[in-house]
């Protein structure tokens, strides 16, 4: 539930809202509850304080180039970001063989770790 809406609540059945904390999560939406301190179903005495984490929203990481490394270290440069990388591959003349040539999303890109970034690995033609 929302901060706001959990404040509301918690004092509509008198207790006081305490320390709020906001932490990087993966699926709970920003500016949503994560947990509280008691938690949620304890019985708790009029006056109590209750203690809230707050979710931040996802983590965010900066897609890096990789743009002209071998597909294993651009491989290796993603996945230690907690990116998944997939890989295409095309022909193209202009550059050596075996190199990244493009990516997708850009580096310079925010996105959520765990998010795929497609590779394209210049190949030659079979």
């Amino acid at each position: 539930i929302p901060q706001g809406q959990a404040r509301l609540q918690l004092e509509s059945i008198n207790l006081v809202v305490g320390t709020i904390s906001r932490e990087l999560h993966g699926s709970i939406s920003k500016d949503a509850v994560i947990s509280t301190d008691p938690p949620a179903g304890t019985r708790a005495p009029a006056g109590t304080v209750v203690n809230i984490k707050i979710s931040s929203g996802e983590s965010l990481v900066t897609v890096p180039s990789v743009f002209k490394k071998s597909p294993g270290r651009a491989r290796s440069k993603l996945e230690r970001l907690g990116l998944k990388v997939s890989t295409r591959y095309t022909t193209n003349i202009d550059y050596e063989f075996g190199i990244v040539v493009g990516q997708d999303p850009r580096s310079g890109t925010k996105v959520t770790k765990g998010s795929t970034v497609k590779i394209i690995v210049n190949a030659e033609a079979r």
